[in-house]
């Protein structure tokens, strides 16, 4: 008989460290998911500074396009200002 009490008290033991290892290991999984949701909140508001510097980055780049397309009415374009150019030096040669 006493080798069933001690085989019952070792059985006790044997689950109270499972069940002390199986918590355990639950607690480092719950870790772990928590560093990960910090870090994928990480990148989401890196993610999210990106798309707003983008969208400046769009917006100046909309600003520059408006500003060349002004240029371009103020200024008379390289062909024609070579062509009379070229019309103006036969002139004075002349």
């Amino acid at each position: 008989m006493k080798k069933v009490v001690k085989k019952e008290k070792n059985l006790d033991f044997k689950i109270d460290s499972l069940v002390n290892t199986v918590d355990t290991l639950a607690m480092s999984i719950a870790k772990g998911f928590d560093r990960v949701e910090k870090k994928i909140e990480e990148v989401v508001k890196d993610v999210q500074r990106i798309e707003k510097d983008v969208n400046e980055i769009k917006e100046s780049n909309k600003g520059i396009r408006r500003d060349i397309l002004n240029l371009g009415d103020r200024f008379v374009s390289y062909n024609t200002f070579d062509a009379l150019a070229k019309r103006v030096k036969a002139l004075e040669e002349k």
